[in-house]
């Protein structure tokens, strides 16, 4: 019947299409009554559907696909991005956020007080101004933070419930090999990727529970240069200023001073595709110093620049940590050192340490390293007696390959070394040695003993390495172990060839299996499509009739 109709047809409206159809209908077929659409007559009925039927529900369609969109954008998975559960919306914790994150809070600080009391040996204790800031909500408080990835036949845990604070008007360096979850913590800790487990608190807000307020005051300069190539640099600081809240005089004062900052002054109308690799990490370091970011993220900020550009970009972030609290990732350890105020390294997803420099020298480093370059008739043995007899027993060979020898010695022996040297430099032919230095434990000796912690294979290879001698391999190419060296004779043509077949096509199979469309447009739709074209033509073959001759 007639209401049953209009009914479907209004239910049929709620998807826009739909809407739209009908009522460019009703429009259609009004004016080719001669009557049109009017005021006074858009309300009528026109073959069961009124055209302000369609009008209302487009409107509400708009603002229907706007909440889906909504919707959808925060709970469908995406490559970069946290994600809210389905039902986000109707969970108290969403509309009471303020309550949840209190009891987060009180919850949260147990656990980190029980985790950073197992490694208190390796964390240096901080002072009462510092402590105020955890206490306040200043300060970036990391707790249990965890991220494991779904791989091929497991998991694999990337970030193992890590515990750390990061205070105001300081610089702590993340340091840690490749793979040991600098970036991967990062990325949570902006949003880019969501955490397994585990929270991070600064200023009263949450990570887990006010993502989207913490990105206002967060500054991020990542790994690789995300920047428009068609934009120039001045165009590129007004474009995140604006996103930043800046508009008008202080826009534009606040980008002049960034550009001048950074060194970018005579490329300001450059665009970025035009730039050098370095001017681009510069670009992107302005980017995530500009306005006032409270949380700045830097990895690897001085990657592929020039000494003197790593120099003047030590300044500009020495210049702008205060009232922020800057988190630097780096592979330079002099860069570390001389940033950091404190040093936090990683190793397999784990924290092993965290202090200032002088804190991670003690508490790794073993004392003074003793080197000295040998003749070729030293005595060895004689070498060893003479720099025990003036230390100690407490003095460590660490190495001696080729011609130098070093040792170790204890902090506490540095006023026995006046009198070693002097008698050392009236030996020196006598005792066969060219040359000596010595030096404190550097940063770089404690980065790679905290990461050969744990790892007693590594250890054990290195160990082997140090006592395997220069002069291992002999004119006739074997080794005095008595392996033989492997013949560096070319391979042949036909071998090349076999290679290289056998390459390409364990590729091409590779790919079959990791994309299963390549198999099916590639072979199995061909093959039906000859068979079913070889069948048509059988048919057809078959059932037509001839004239006979």
């Amino acid at each position: 019947n007639d209401t049953s109709a209009a009914k479907s047809k209004a239910i049929a409206c709620l998807f826009a299409p739909a809407a739209l159809t009908f009522g460019v209908k009703s429009l259609a077929e009004s004016e080719a009554s001669g009557i049109g659409i009017t005021s006074a007559n858009a309300g009528s009925d026109i073959n069961n559907f009124k055209f302000t039927t369609a009008i209302l529900f487009l409107v509400v369609d708009v603002v229907m696909y706007t909440l889906l969109g909504l919707y959808f954008e925060r709970v469908v998975p995406k490559d970069y991005g946290v994600t809210e559960t389905w039902y986000f919306a109707v969970t108290p914790s969403y509309w009471r956020k303020k309550w949840t994150k209190e009891t987060a809070k009180a919850g949260s600080a147990d656990a980190l007080a029980v985790a950073l009391d197992v490694h208190s040996d390796n964390m240096e204790d901080v002072g009462i101004e510092l402590k105020q800031q955890e206490t306040s909500g200043h300060a970036l408080r990391i707790q249990n933070l965890r991220k494991v990835f779904a791989v091929p036949g497991g998991e694999k845990v990337a970030v193992k419930g890590i515990n750390l604070t990061m205070y105001k008007n300081q610089i702590t360096c993340l340091l840690g090999h490749n793979g040991a979850g600098k970036t991967t913590l990062i990325s949570m800790l902006t949003g880019m990727i969501p955490a397994t487990s585990g929270d991070a608190t600064v200023h009263g807000l949450s990570l887990h529970d006010d993502l989207g307020q913490l990105r206002r005051s967060l500054g991020m300069c990542p790994q690789h240069d995300v920047l428009y190539a068609e934009l120039t640099v001045h165009d590129h600081l007004m474009f995140y200023g604006k996103i930043k809240g800046y508009r008008g005089h202080a826009l534009e004062s606040e980008v002049d001073a960034k550009i001048v900052e950074v060194g970018l002054t005579e490329k300001r109308h450059v665009r970025t595709s035009d730039l050098s690799g370095g001017m681009k990490r510069k670009l992107s370091l302005a980017i995530a110093l500009l306005g006032d970011s409270q949380v700045v993220f830097l990895d690897e900020p001085t990657s592929g620049m020039d000494p003197y550009s790593r120099r003047s970009s030590w300044e500009i972030i020495l210049n702008n940590r205060y009232n922020r609290i800057i988190v630097l990732t780096t592979h330079f350890m002099d860069e570390a050192d001389i940033l950091g105020d404190r040093i936090a390294i990683m190793a397999e997803g784990e924290l092993r340490c965290c202090g200032s420099s002088m804190f991670l020298k003690n508490r790794y480093g073993a004392g003074y390293n003793f080197s000295l370059v040998k003749m070729d008739d030293c005595d060895r043995d004689a070498l060893i007696a003479f720099v025990q007899r003036h230390i100690g027993d407490a003095t460590k060979v660490l190495s001696n390959v080729g011609t130098e020898i070093s040792f170790q010695l204890p902090l506490d022996c540095s006023h026995l070394f006046a009198p070693m040297f002097v008698e050392l430099d009236a030996n020196l032919a006598r005792l066969g040695v060219l040359s000596y230095g010595i030096s404190v434990t550097t940063l770089e000796e404690v980065f790679i003993k905290v990461a050969e912690i744990g790892d007693e294979h590594h250890q054990h290879t290195l160990q082997k390495t140090k006592q395997v001698p220069m002069t291992a391999t002999s004119n006739d190419g074997s080794s005095s172990e008595g392996y033989k060296l492997a013949d560096n004779a070319p391979p042949s043509a036909l071998a090349m060839f076999w290679v290289h077949f056998h390459a390409l096509l364990l590729k091409r199979v590779r790919t079959a299996k990791r994309d299963k469309r390549v198999v099916v447009f590639g072979t199995v739709l061909p093959i039906v499509f000859l068979v079913l074209g070889i069948a048509l033509l059988k048919a057809s073959s078959l059932t037509r009739n001839d004239p006979p001759l």
